[in-house]
């Protein structure tokens, strides 16, 4: 029951706030209402549903406790809480993709969560049908929104643009820290946490293991992946315009 409450405050958290301000004070546009969480507990129900079946077919345990420590474990990785209640490195690797997935994706926007953001991860997503939906009807006018928020071509850009620096930092800092020594999995799964400040990782830096092992060089660049994922990657690389200091 203890985590079954922590679950619950850990997705809660993963909401924006302005929603549950929203919720309480009786706006229309609340948490209700929103598209950006009704996807977003989709897809966590997905993700939990995908783990707890892997675990019981890998003979994990029980239906109920796979849902158990399946469910723990998506959301406080998917919320960036950081929490752990069993180790996952230990876990099949189908489980370990998801749970890299959902370290990547994160919450939502607004909320205590690290991470690319969820509403970014939708905003991708119907810009891959937008862009299909062209690729049909070359003349055709087509508008997305989300929750009645019409989705322009400069949003529609910087979002595209931020997801790609996101993963291109993930890419140079796993490259880095395989160059150093360490290993495939550790080295990626520690980019990935550390850019969406999420905790624990897989491996060498798994939810029962830390980052002492890894050489110096290696923390010190998942310090400056931390920094970057948690200040903004836009907010850090204006640092190196000179002009911006004016």
């Amino acid at each position: 029951m203890i985590e079954v409450i922590i679950m619950v405050f850990m997705v809660l958290s993963g909401m924006h706030f302005g929603l549950h301000f929203a919720t309480i004070t009786g706006k229309r546009r609340n948490l209700f209402t929103s598209s950006v969480v009704k996807y977003y507990l989709i897809f966590l129900i997905i993700g939990i549903g995908l783990v707890t079946l892997k675990l019981y077919l890998s003979d994990f345990g029980t239906w109920q406790e796979s849902l158990r420590y399946g469910s723990f474990q998506v959301i406080s990785l998917g919320t960036t809480t950081g929490y752990a209640t069993i180790d996952t490195a230990a876990w099949p690797p189908f489980t370990q993709l998801i749970l890299i997935y959902f370290s990547i994706q994160c919450a939502c926007i607004g909320s205590t969560s690290g991470g690319l953001k969820f509403d970014r991860i939708l905003m991708l997503l119907k810009s891959i049908k937008k862009q299909v939906q062209v690729f049909i009807h070359p003349q055709a006018v087509i508008v997305k929104k989300i929750d009645k928020i019409k989705i322009n071509n400069e949003m529609e850009q910087f979002f595209l643009t931020f997801t790609v620096l996101y993963l291109v930092v993930i890419l140079l800092s796993t490259l880095t820290n395989t160059f150093l020594g360490v290993d495939l999995m550790t080295s990626f799964s520690a980019s990935v946490v550390a850019i969406g400040n999420v905790g624990p990782g897989f491996a060498g830096v798994s939810s029962l293991g830390n980052y002492a092992d890894l050489p110096s060089l290696s923390k010190f660049i998942l310090t400056i992946t931390m920094l970057m994922g948690r200040l903004e990657i836009f907010s850090i690389l204006s640092l190196f315009y000179l002009r911006s200091w004016r």
